[in-house]
């Protein structure tokens, strides 16, 4: 998607969208960008050796706007064998890589990371919870003026898989995971 002096988003559906293959999303320099934009994504397995692939980016924001990968009002779903990269870039208020309204499970691979931001900058932040089989890797950018975090959610469930959680600097403070963790079974590494 190109610039504008409002809003800017690659994606942009008002229900649900499910990526069987390949899709790539970018929104462009503006007072808030998205890759994609949508009510639930999933990311689907096209069978049982290969599965879809998604990468989502936010465009530099300027007036306290806020630049996202993925934004959902709903569930963020990565099935097993695909794969998921989000990205937020520099912004004046909140950088994500991805702003999940509800829940976010993967059971694939996904990379969620967040550019410098003012009020916050987190890699994966979910309304609901995270439940990890998969390969995750979230990270926090810069916070100006808030926090930067690389998982914020209401709760974590990890039962396989690996978890690898960073945070950089925050002028409020900074934190690998901020969520009420369950681990049964996993690997994770939080900075």
């Amino acid at each position: 998607s190109q610039g504008g002096t409002k809003s800017s988003t690659g994606v942009f559906a008002q229900g649900a969208v499910e990526v069987n293959g390949n899709l790539s999303a970018a929104g462009g320099s503006a007072a808030e960008s998205c890759g994609i934009r949508c009510s639930f994504l999933t990311v689907k397995t096209v069978n049982s050796s290969a599965g879809g692939a998604v990468a989502a980016y936010g465009g530099d924001c300027y007036s306290r706007g806020s630049s996202v990968g993925i934004l959902t009002t709903g569930d963020v779903t990565v099935e097993y064998q695909a794969q998921l990269a989000a990205a937020g870039r520099s912004a004046s208020d909140k950088s994500r890589g991805v702003w999940a309204g509800g829940s976010f499970t993967n059971n694939g691979t996904a990379d969620c990371s967040a550019g410098s931001g003012g009020s916050d900058s987190t890699g994966l932040y979910a309304e609901g919870s995270v439940t990890n089989t998969g390969t995750l890797s979230v990270k926090g950018g810069t916070a100006s003026a808030g926090a930067s975090c690389g998982l914020y959610a209401k709760s974590l469930l990890m039962s396989g898989g690996a978890l690898d959680a960073h945070a950089v600097y925050g002028a409020s403070g900074s934190v690998g995971i901020l969520a009420s963790t369950t681990i049964s079974g996993g690997e994770v590494i939080a900075e």
